[in-house]
């Protein structure tokens, strides 16, 4: 970061900018997740950004399910600089198994490379299926993880005493 230079799973951003950061998570989202940081110059530089003023990962949830289908799944923090009254907006979306994602003013799907997010053409209809038998393998992959979790859990303790533990792959809705 203190070089600022973006990775395919690093993007920084200086201002906060609602649709590029709804366009940002779509990318991570499609691709195979990634760090948004808002309140970072283009040099590495801390220059933060003012606080939202809804709780951080509500506003965050509240900007992708405005402008991305479906919204990803994300982490949000708020880390407060120095005394300044500003601070960087961290968000951490996580690899999605509901791809793609698209942002709905557009209609443009997007995906990262290393240090940038563009727009699959949407006459690339092979990169567009690819994104969606990329979805179907990371939910494969969380479920069978999953079960794998459950098992040796019933392995340790065959009684679960009346508790019941849920676990559901990313972008999975039920």
């Amino acid at each position: 970061i203190a070089n600022g230079e973006e990775t395919l799973h690093l993007e920084l951003k200086e201002q906060l900018d609602n649709q590029a950061l709804a366009r940002s998570c779509a990318a991570f989202a499609n691709t195979f997740g990634g760090l948004l940081i808002v309140g970072i110059s283009d040099d590495g530089r801390r220059v933060g950004v003012e606080r939202p003023h809804a709780e951080v990962e509500l506003f965050i949830s509240n900007v992708l399910r405005s402008r991305v289908l479906p919204a990803p799944a994300f982490r949000a923090r708020w880390l407060a600089l120095d005394g300044e009254g500003t601070g960087l907006l961290i968000v951490l979306v996580e690899e999605s198994s509901a791809t793609p994602h698209l942002l709905l003013r557009s209609g443009a799907i997007y995906v990262r490379s290393p240090g940038e997010s563009h727009p699959v053409p949407l006459q690339d209809q092979a990169r567009l299926f690819e994104l969606v038998r990329r979805g179907e393998r990371a939910r494969q992959s969380a479920q069978h993880r999953t079960g794998e979790h459950v098992a040796e859990a019933g392995e340790r303790d065959a009684a679960i005493d009346g508790e019941t533990l849920v676990v559901a792959a990313t972008g999975v809705p039920d």
